[in-house]
């Protein structure tokens, strides 16, 4: 951004005025010329991560972060424009990121990286694929960048939406932090009235030894969310039978399409219990170099649950069956009011080298390795109704262990100081090596059955190999012109 200011500032006579108001005497004195002053010229800076990027960057710096209700890393760009994290209770492992160029379902239009490391899941587009963003605690954030749309050579074309840079910070000298949130939600709607509470703690140590710094984070989430879901269905034309439940409880509204349906209870209330600890060394081989090395782990234990609405006459609940609703027939399967069990294990390592004088030399240089692994990750679902799936019964079990993927990123910066100043040269290499190992089984208990019956299986690699050439070319002191190719 180039701010240009330029007026000509004259020196203002106040002599007469500030003698009348005073009562003081005027004297006679000699008219000096008027002074002028030349040009001031104030430039601002884009951020690093978007300094040769033309389109439209914003960013959430430590102030706005602190000034900020943050609880899960997610939370610290939530008031930043036309950015929306798709977030629906505390402990929503599905926030991905929509923008004006992308839907809350479309995880695959944006790029999340923290310290220009991919943390993005790219396994999938959807809302069940969202960044990692554990890997970077809400303790260590220093700044969040954000850059709208595709206007970088330097990305894929995943960066349709938004680019978004999370940058933490390294501590200077001995630092530890220990903080602790709790939240209570009263929550009322059609028939639920709850009240779901939850607490988090975390904390922060860290030091530098001379060259070296090291910095550990620790954190623990226990929450249940609100239901994310209802079970409904549209107005029945089906005369019920004899045998049906004659039931009650249930509510009535308007769709989406603004048609009738009735609303049998709240589905997916999740209580997820998330814990995650990452260690961060960097050497500082001089002022211009520095070696980066994290590593991160996170682990998730997930219970969801259902809550019917409907009563039969002795006031029992009703989960499955065909019910009698006003002399209609609604048949409720078994997995209306699914319950299901999550757990789930994901390891991540990081090493990452930058090279950058600024002063003395054009080149810049960067490099990145990263290695995510899903060690373990168990989906267990019920297919019998409640209260039965409570105790067992028949079921599926998802297998998704093995699941990762491996990046490597390359970067040199040519910025000449002298002779061809105003490019601003960026060219690169970078792989990806994406794997899928997704395989479901049906079992006789879902609580505690391993893989019996195939039901479903997806398994594959997604290799992406790419070079990249860009020049930032500034005309003047107010256009730049950018052409790249990838």
């Amino acid at each position: 951004m180039i701010f240009h200011h330029g007026n000509d500032m004259k020196q203002t006579r106040l002599a007469v005025a500030i003698a009348s108001l005073f009562g003081m005497p005027l004297c006679g004195q000699a008219q000096t010329a008027p002074a002028e002053l030349s040009a001031i010229s104030v430039y601002g800076e884009r951020p690093a991560a978007f300094r040769n990027i033309t389109t439209s960057t914003e960013t959430a710096d430590r102030e706005l972060i602190e000034a900020t209700n943050v609880i899960n890393t997610e939370d610290a760009v939530k008031y930043l424009p036309s950015v929306q994290v798709r977030k629906r209770y505390i402990g929503d492992r599905n926030a991905i990121l929509a923008s004006r160029n992308s839907g809350t379902i479309d995880s695959a239009r944006s790029l999340v990286y923290a310290d220009n490391v991919l943390v993005s899941m790219l396994l999938g587009n959807s809302f069940a694929y969202a960044p990692r963003w554990w890997f970077v605690a809400p303790q260590e954030i220093e700044r969040v960048d954000v850059s709208y749309g595709a206007h970088s050579a330097a990305y894929p074309g995943n960066s349709a939406g938004v680019v978004m840079v999370m940058k933490s910070r390294l501590p200077e000298k001995f630092e530890a932090h220990v903080d602790a949130q709790a939240f209570s939600q009263p929550y009322k709607l059609y028939g639920t009235d709850d009240r779901y509470d939850g607490s988090r703690m975390g904390a922060f140590l860290g030091n530098r030894h001379g060259q070296l710094r090291w910095a550990l984070s620790f954190g623990h989430l226990d929450n249940t969310g609100h239901p994310a879901s209802f079970a409904t269905a549209s107005r029945s034309g089906t005369s019920a039978a004899g045998g049906d439940t004659v039931v009650t409880g249930y509510h009535t509204d308007r769709d989406a399409t603004n048609r009738d349906r009735l609303v049998f209870g709240a589905t997916s209330i999740d209580h997820s219990k998330q814990d995650h600890a990452k260690i961060k060394l960097a050497y500082d081989f001089s002022t211009s170099s520095r070696l980066t090395y994290a590593l991160g782990h996170w682990r998730n234990d997930s219970d969801v649950r259902a809550d019917s609405y409907l009563r039969d006459a002795s006031g029992n609940p009703v989960y499955g069956g065909s019910v009698n609703i006003g002399g209609s027939r609604y048949t409720l399967a078994a997995t209306t009011f699914q319950y299901s069990m999550r757990e789930e294990e994901h390891w991540m390592n990081s090493l990452t080298w930058r090279y950058d004088p600024k002063q003395g030399s054009d080149w810049s240089f960067e490099a990145a390795l990263t290695d995510y692994d899903i060690a373990k990750d168990r989906l267990r679902r019920a297919m019998v109704a409640p209260p039965q799936a409570g105790s067992g019964g028949k079921g599926q079990v998802q297998f998704l262990d093995g699941t990762g993927w491996k990046t490597a990123d390359l970067r040199l910066d040519w910025r000449p100081q002298a002779g061809r100043r105003g490019h601003d040269v960026a060219f690169g290499y970078h792989y990806d090596l994406h794997t899928l190992r997704d395989s479901t089984y049906a079992n006789t208990n879902w609580l505690t059955g391993d893989a019996s019956i195939v039901d479903a299986g997806n398994t594959g690699k997604t290799e992406t190999t790419a070079l990249y050439l860009q020049d930032a070319y500034r005309v003047g002191q107010d256009f730049t012109l950018t052409l790249g190719v990838r």
